[in-house]
């Protein structure tokens, strides 16, 4: 009995040891597999909170090139630029740095692949990716893109005297663009000399105005003039850093302004009442006469790379008045791309992360 009896106890301790054995594995086991379960779940909501601030940082960096002028430089995309952005803190504590870049290639200027991405601080193998395809635009209308020449006229051309010039950039460039048809009784320029370049009649049906600027209003114009001419005031934005002038003066303008990579914007509005520019004034941008009067009475001498643009009759031109197209200045851009973005779209259905 005792030698039974012990076999059975003995039999009971290795039976228990096995379960407890058993109980300890499991235990063991579930607690490695609670802790990685955390780990992979604070690892995806760390890969998430990265995602959400490279969300972010793409938002930042749209806006950001919205109101800019661009300054490309040569890269793997042909023009690049790059962005930091600010750095993000979640509700727990963990940061995440921003990188945003710009992409943007000669072939399709007018679109650019804005990129962001976020890397965590405390841990740089959480990142995440996104981008967005974008169209920035300027003040200026897509004519610009089509070739909008140097002298713009919501009327006909007749009766000019003098031998004022316009150069469009070679024979065979576009000179000079009118709202009316390109007949002899409506388009005689007279000694106007064109140097070659050629008339395109029609070239609008509405105003001069709509066909430099697209949809932006005057009010809206007026309002980014007024908001420069504060900053001047205020002494947040040098003279020669303004693009938009909406003038009212009646003095003659005697100022140069612009640089051929830096273009302006000069509206001169009907209460200005046609005031003239200066000789030896020279202007880099658009020329805007609002009355359309102004080009029934002489416009005054000055040196234009741009356009000059008249909302009317363009009858009389001063023989010492120069236009030229924008390029010609010698800074080899176009208008478009010396101006400040004043919007950028995004293209529907380029979304992307990664």
């Amino acid at each position: 009995m005792t030698t039974k009896g012990q076999s059975r106890g003995a039999a009971t301790l290795f039976m228990s040891l096995i379960i407890l054995l058993s109980l300890t594995v499991i235990a063991v086991t579930g607690g490695k597999s609670a802790r990685m379960e955390q780990m992979v779940s604070a690892n995806e909501y760390r890969a998430l909170e990265a995602f959400h601030s490279a969300e972010a940082g793409l938002e930042y960096g749209i806006r950001w090139l919205a109101t800019i002028t661009p300054t490309w430089v040569a890269g793997s995309c042909n023009q690049n630029m790059t962005l930091t952005a600010p750095a993000l803190t979640a509700s727990n504590g963990d940061s995440y740095n921003q990188t945003v870049s710009f992409c943007r290639n000669t072939a399709t200027k007018d679109y650019v692949r804005v990129r962001a991405t976020s890397v965590a601080v405390q841990d740089p193998t959480i990142t995440a990716s996104v981008q967005q395809y974008v169209r920035p635009n300027t003040i200026l209308s897509p004519g610009f893109a089509l070739n909008t020449p140097p002298l713009v006229v919501n009327g006909c051309v007749n009766g000019i005297t003098g031998t004022p010039d316009v150069y469009a950039g070679g024979v065979g460039s576009l000179g000079l663009a009118t709202s009316q048809t390109n007949t002899p009784a409506c388009i005689d320029t007279g000694h106007l000399d064109l140097h070659g370049g050629t008339v395109l009649g029609n070239a609008f049906n509405t105003t001069a105005w709509t066909y430099l600027f697209g949809s932006i209003t005057k009010a809206q114009f007026q309002a980014m003039a007024a908001a420069e001419a504060a900053a001047e005031a205020a002494g947040q934005m040098l003279r020669s850093e303004r693009h938009y002038f909406w003038i009212t003066d009646t003095n003659n303008w005697h100022e140069n302004v612009g640089t051929p990579t830096h273009a302006v914007v000069l509206a001169f509005a009907t209460a200005s009442s046609c005031a003239k520019t200066n000789g030896g004034v020279t202007i880099y941008g658009v020329v805007y006469y609002e009355d359309p009067s102004c080009g029934n009475q002489g416009w005054g001498g000055a040196d234009i790379f741009g356009t000059a643009s008249f909302e009317g009759n363009l009858t009389q031109f001063t023989a010492n008045a120069d236009v030229n197209k924008f390029t010609l200045a010698g800074g080899g851009k176009g208008m478009d791309e010396t101006l400040p973005y004043i919007g950028a779209p995004k293209i529907l259905g380029t979304w992307k992360d990664f």
